[in-house]
């Protein structure tokens, strides 16, 4: 069978491996940058209405309030989307690095696998032949 036609091989994994680091490393720094954008639109906006809204008040004017509310709802919707766009980048990265993420988690459980099960053999070898004997015995005393 040829290498390029089996399903899983390592160099069909390292390209998508690649794919998807630049993925997300893309869907992280756009996340990031429209985050950063919606905050400030968030500042800006709430600066504008503090001062916007107080002098409508005292001038009767309530037109020019509507766009310090168009900046403070555009901020929020930049920032959900930069939160947005940050997550999907992270999904991204830890299916990326999954492979590395299981080596690590298997080279630091089984040591302590292997150690609880040397422990527990003696003790589960003497307690089978506990339950060997017992089961000699009653089948004797049945004969």
């Amino acid at each position: 069978m040829n290498n390029e036609n089996q399903y899983l091989n390592e160099e069909k994994y390292m390209k998508n491996k690649n794919k998807i680091k630049k993925v997300g490393k893309i869907l992280l720094i756009i996340g990031i940058v429209i985050l950063i954008l919606g905050i400030v639109l968030q500042v800006i906006g709430f600066i504008g209405f503090g001062s916007e809204f107080n002098q409508d008040i005292s001038a009767n004017n309530v037109d020019n309030t509507f766009g310090t509310f168009g900046l403070i709802s555009g901020g929020m919707f930049s920032v959900f989307i930069g939160v947005s766009l940050m997550m999907a980048g992270g999904i991204s990265m830890i299916i990326a690095h999954s492979r590395e993420i299981n080596e690590f988690s298997a080279q630091s459980t089984i040591p302590v696998a292997k150690e609880a099960v040397n422990e527990m053999a003696p003790s589960a070898g003497t307690v089978a032949k506990e339950v060997t004997k017992g089961i000699k015995e009653g089948l004797d005393d049945k004969e």
